[in-house]
């Protein structure tokens, strides 16, 4: 039964983030309700309002997957984390944590005051992994988003989960999107 209810979350979280890759429908699709606040999944014909409810200490706020490779479905989280410190306090800890993890940081760089990328692989749940983290700090909190993959789908995952994780920005309260974009290269 616990298995059954599992792959169910594991289905429906695969819809979700194979259709978010998608994009969002075109004003001439919308319906005559507003879709503007909505999540739209255009590759499966619906959009659906999220729960948007303010985070308590530390939540997992999003979670999306996309379709399992063997018995790992990847997938791009978002956890709000409050954080009194600076950036670089949370980088230190964050390394200080991935070294009693067993982590091994791959690449790491500080785009803004306010933002931290880092790769890293490690063994997690007996599986071989490998990460991708976006931190971002601001007013208090840490909104990390992490894509994560089996190390053996890696080469093939990343390619959706990285684009993901890098599109992520921070709003502020009126709902514009607060620049937090990466540099052009």
């Amino acid at each position: 039964m616990k298995r059954r209810i599992v792959m169910l979350g594991v289905c429906l979280c695969t819809v979700v983030v194979v259709t978010l890759a998608a994009g969002t429908t075109s004003p001439a699709e919308k319906p005559k309700a507003q879709v503007d606040d909505k999540l739209v999944f255009k590759n499966n014909g619906f959009a659906i309002s999220p729960l948007d409810e303010p985070a308590k200490n530390t939540q997992l706020v999003l979670s999306m997957y996309i379709p399992s490779a063997g018995r790992f479905a990847s997938n791009v989280t978002v956890m709000i984390q409050p954080f009194a410190g600076n950036l670089d306090e949370y980088i230190d800890l964050s390394k200080k944590q991935f070294k009693e993890g067993n982590l091994k940081i791959i690449a790491d760089s500080k785009l803004q005051k306010s933002i931290w990328l880092v790769e890293y692989t490690g063994e997690m749940g007996g599986k071989d992994m490998h990460l991708y983290s976006r931190a971002t700090l601001k007013a208090g909190k840490v909104y990390l988003v992490t894509g994560t993959s089996t190390a053996d789908s890696w080469k093939t995952t990343s390619l959706k989960l990285k684009p993901c994780v890098d599109s992520f920005e921070t709003i502020d309260t009126q709902g514009s999107a607060v620049p937090t974009s990466m540099p052009s290269d």
